[in-house]
Formats: structure tokens, sequence, C-alpha cells
């Protein structure tokens, strides 16, 4: 697989399918990764440090994201907490 992107935000990445996903990406190069979990931060935190392995670095955000203002709070987070890494530059 050949990913282009440099940043992923992925939704309930803190376990499961979501963890799976963080994991590939961090081993494609992704290089900037927000880990999303809405109450399991234990597990988000085992996420984060899965994709610091193969060099990624991360943030964990916390929230329902089925509220769109909740969303939108997540992803302005993310981008503060990863800063000069160009979270959501290209979008």
């Amino acid at each position: 697989m050949q990913i282009k992107f440099q940043a992923a935000a992925i939704t309930g990445s803190s376990r499961g399918m979501g963890r799976q996903i963080a994991v590939k990406f961090a081993k494609e190069g992704v290089k900037t990764i927000a880990i999303h979990y809405r109450a399991g931060k234990s597990d988000a935190g085992v996420t984060f440090s899965l994709i610091e392995e193969p060099g990624a670095l991360g943030v964990l955000v916390q929230g329902d994201v089925a509220e769109t203002i909740a969303a939108e709070k997540r992803a302005d987070q993310a981008e503060q907490k990863l800063g000069s890494y160009g979270f959501f530059g290209d979008l």
C-alpha cells in the first residue's frame, strides 16, 4: 500500500479496527496520527504506544464525535496539539 498523506485523524482508534488502521498507517509512513477515543483512555494509550514504535507522532483526542460541535472541537484540539506538523494543512 502506498499512502500519500502524512497526517490522519482516526475516530474510534482506541481499539479494534480503528487501532488496526492507526497502526497500519504508522507502519506505512503516516507521520502524525490523532487517536480518538470516547471513553477508553487506557486502550487509546495502547494504540498510542503501538503507533510510536514505527515512528509516528500521536496525540490522544477524547470526545463524542456523534455531535457536530464536539467533533469540530476534537479536530481543533488535535490540530493544536500537533501544531507545526501541518495536521490539517492540506485539507
